[in-house]
């Protein structure tokens, strides 16, 4: 719903668990879109030229200095990937994913989200929920009780009416 109001959204998790109406949304596909990654693009393809040429070299002085130079792109295809991730990521005024996904570390760029929002809180384990609390300055937690039932992990807070 918030794609097709425009807001800008990534989706953070593997994109073979996703609706095929928020692939689009998903951080790999951003990624993938982005000039940032089209520079990675382009070093990775110098890098294949590199590989392709140190097998025929026979000189061990040209080797290494091939090596040293496949060590300095791959260094510079990290450092342009992260920063597609970073780019699409600072873009975004919505961030979905899980509660484990919220622990990814695409978002180690981000120092605290505005809000995090808990849906099925009822069913969330508080274990799983602690990852996006400590990454938000504010909390929501929403679901109905009557739709999901909550998890109830403990014998005696069953016994005691906790559950359902």
């Amino acid at each position: 719903r918030l794609a097709a109001q425009k807001v800008p959204i990534v989706r953070i998790g593997h994109p073979a668990r996703v609706l095929e109406s928020v692939v689009e949304a998903t951080l790999d596909m951003q990624v993938h879109r982005s000039d940032s990654k089209a520079l990675a693009a382009d070093a990775r393809a110098d890098m294949d030229n590199i590989l392709k040429k140190i097998g025929r070299e026979r000189e061990k002085g040209s080797r290494t200095r091939m090596r040293a130079e496949l060590t300095a792109l791959r260094k510079e295809v990290r450092k342009r990937e992260d920063q597609a991730v970073k780019e699409v990521i600072s873009r975004a005024s919505v961030v979905l994913c899980t509660n484990a996904g919220a622990g990814d570390p695409a978002l180690a760029s981000v120092e605290a989200f505005d809000a995090v929002v808990i849906d099925e809180a009822a069913m969330a384990l508080e274990v799983s929920c602690w990852i996006p609390i400590l990454r938000g300055r504010k909390l929501i937690l929403a679901g109905d009780h009557c739709q999901l039932a909550p998890t109830i992990m403990s014998p005696e807070a069953e016994k005691k009416g906790l559950g359902v």
